[in-house]
């Protein structure tokens, strides 16, 4: 079986330190014990996760950094996009390393749900089936 070709040939995220991010009040808001930029529930072995409603370049650090920590909990997610209405290339890639970094660990991500947005930008990123959003109906 053939080595597959990785869509990035570097990670664009490798440069933040986790450490330095400015958490925003309004997206850590949910609960105490959760990382910046997610609201995660937890059903068993899966956490959701529910993302937030902007994927832009200046959420993106605070969201990397709350991903890659739940990393160290578990390795089975389901994520909620459906709140998501703005969206930028540095949110397909976060989203894309998190999706590398679980399976690298041998975890899983599914979907609970999607906006039309961020389904659409993945789909022109050339993305949409390493998210595992090619069967995903848009949540409206």
């Amino acid at each position: 079986m053939a080595k597959k070709k990785p869509f990035i040939s570097h990670d664009p995220l490798a440069g933040i330190e986790t450490s330095a991010m400015q958490v925003d009040p309004a997206v850590s808001a949910a609960s105490a014990t959760d990382e910046p930029g997610t609201n995660v529930d937890v059903h068993g072995d899966i956490q959701r996760i529910d993302l937030p409603p902007s994927l832009n370049i200046t959420d993106v650090s605070a969201l990397h950094g709350g991903l890659m920590s739940k990393l160290q909990a578990g390795n089975l997610f389901q994520l909620d996009g459906s709140q998501v209405d703005m969206v930028e290339g540095a949110g397909i890639q976060l989203l894309a390393a998190f999706f590398k970094e679980v399976s690298e660990k041998g975890g899983t991500v599914c979907w609970h749900a999607a906006s039309a947005k961020l389904i659409d930008s993945a789909r022109q990123m050339g993305l949409a089936e390493f998210l595992k959003m090619d069967d995903l109906q848009p949540i409206a």
